[in-house]
């Protein structure tokens, strides 16, 4: 019972996992392959009901069956699930009308209902390929209802009906484990690529995730003739801190200063950590001007808010460069490491003396 329970559980997406491009190629065969028993069954068994409309009944079937797969086929990836099934049941119904149109229980066509029971059940959850496998059977049943019981012919389609129903519900939980196996494989490569481009230390991203953000904003800048700017930001005395305190305290100095660069963030703005105690922010939409504001409040916000070990202010230095219109990456990276490396070099260079300044 609990693995029947699992079975037929509800799902918030039922089809999560599901590769629907191959079911929508199959339902576009399943039609023409319909509309071609179709024909084959009628110049076999022709319509004996409704004299000469029986005929422009059936033709009119036919020609839905192909106008309906090339519809399929013509969508492609647009058909939705929901679409699929219902055009299972549309199947199902053509090929019970089109039975006692022609030669009821005797008709061939009875056969097409096993290939829409397989082909549903292989493309849908076990929730939806129940009530469609219970549809199929009253549809195989149904010409008892105009023709009157016959035994032989019952109990054959009887049995018909429990192997359609067993291939049918090894088909569905056969295909619900293959997405769930898939399911599973997506979320663990998902979490891989996550994993490849997050920074262990800090939580930020990382240089691989900086290099993909960095050129895809390039791109965009140029395409939309907007700004792009980057800003460099390196933590002051990080190797003294290191020295003095322990290299543990220095990663913890290291992600104090990434939670409030990544906090302080405008909502397009991607923080990483480039490298040891450097880290890069990359600003859409943001001019020199705008980017130097944002340093300048950044290194207010690392000053007031992260702390050293001996309980003094950690500090910052940043640089900041505007993306040019045929500047690549590394470029842009290099102009903004070189004014980083200017603005350290003003913070190093000794106060002017007294007599200097005479």
């Amino acid at each position: 019972m609990d693995a029947l329970r699992y079975f037929l559980r509800k799902r918030d997406d039922p089809y999560a996992g599901a590769d629907m491009a191959p079911a929508i190629r199959v339902s576009f065969a399943a039609w023409l392959v319909t509309a071609l028993v179709t024909m084959i069954s009628l110049a076999l068994a022709p319509p004996s009901r409704l004299g000469g409309l029986g005929w422009a009944v059936a033709g009119a079937l036919v020609v839905l069956c192909l106008v309906l797969g090339l519809w399929v086929g013509m969508r492609g990836a647009r058909t939705t699930p929901g679409e699929l099934l219902g055009l299972s049941y549309l199947a199902v119904a053509q090929i019970a009308l089109l039975q006692w149109v022609t030669a009821g229980s005797r008709a061939p066509l009875g056969a097409l209902l096993l290939l829409w029971a397989i082909y549903t059940a292989c493309v849908h959850p076990p929730r939806r390929t129940l009530p469609f496998l219970a549809f199929v059977a009253v549809a195989a049943e149904l010409p008892f209802a105009y023709e009157g019981w016959n035994s032989l012919v019952g109990a054959q389609t009887m049995v018909s009906l429990a192997l359609w129903f067993a291939l049918g519900l090894f088909a569905t939980h056969w295909t619900d484990d293959v997405r769930a196996k898939r399911l599973q494989m997506q979320l663990d490569g998902d979490e891989a690529r996550l994993s490849a481009r997050t920074d262990r230390l800090t939580g930020l991203e990382n240089r691989l995730a900086m290099d993909e953000v960095l050129a895809a904003e390039l791109q965009r800048a140029l395409v939309g003739r907007q700004p792009l700017s980057i800003l460099v930001a390196d933590l002051n005395g990080f190797k003294e801190i290191n020295d003095r305190f322990g290299h543990l305290n220095g990663d913890e100095c290291l992600r104090e200063v990434a939670t409030a660069l990544d906090a302080a963030r405008r909502g397009l703005d991607r923080c990483f950590r480039w490298g040891g105690d450097e880290f890069v922010m990359v600003l859409p939409d943001t001019d020199h001007a705008a980017a130097e504001d944002l340093a300048a409040r950044l290194r207010r916000t690392v000053q007031t808010t992260c702390l050293r070990p001996d309980d003094s202010p950690l500090t910052i230095t940043t640089g900041t460069a505007e993306a040019g219109p045929e500047e690549d990456a590394q470029e842009l990276l290099g102009t903004a490491d070189l004014a980083l490396m200017g603005a350290k070099s003003r913070l190093r260079a000794p106060a002017p003396s007294p007599e200097a300044l005479i």
